[in-house]
């Protein structure tokens, strides 16, 4: 005979008990918390970790730590420091685009005027 919907009840685990199920525990588990991984990295690791370079050891002593002393941010004072260091304080000027097509003809020419 068929059983009305009010009487049909859906369990989707088994109905085992602890004490006939084979290799389960009367207690449940205790719950752990997942460990979080870290998600942030200093740029230090992000760089050892890309570059397999640390940046922060000392290329002089070998072994030693580096430690960041100051942060230069504003352009001007940027550019000061490099001009008295007598470093370039400008980007080198962009050189014009050559294309694949330029560069072979180019070739042909410089060879064309080698054979010659």
């Amino acid at each position: 005979m068929a059983q009305s919907s009010s009487e049909i009840s859906f369990n989707p685990q088994p109905s085992l008990q602890p004490s006939t199920a084979p290799g389960v525990d009367a207690e449940p588990a205790p719950y752990t918390r997942p460990v979080a991984r870290r998600r942030n990295y200093i740029w230090s690791e992000l760089m050892k970790r890309v570059f397999l370079v640390d940046v922060l050891q000392c290329e002089r002593c070998g072994g030693g730590r580096m430690k960041i002393l100051a942060a230069i941010h504003p352009p001007d004072a940027t550019g000061k420091i490099l001009e008295c260091l007598g470093l370039p304080s400008r980007a080198p000027p962009l050189a014009p685009v050559v294309s694949a097509f330029n560069f072979q003809m180019d070739s042909l020419v410089f060879l064309r005027a080698k054979k010659t």
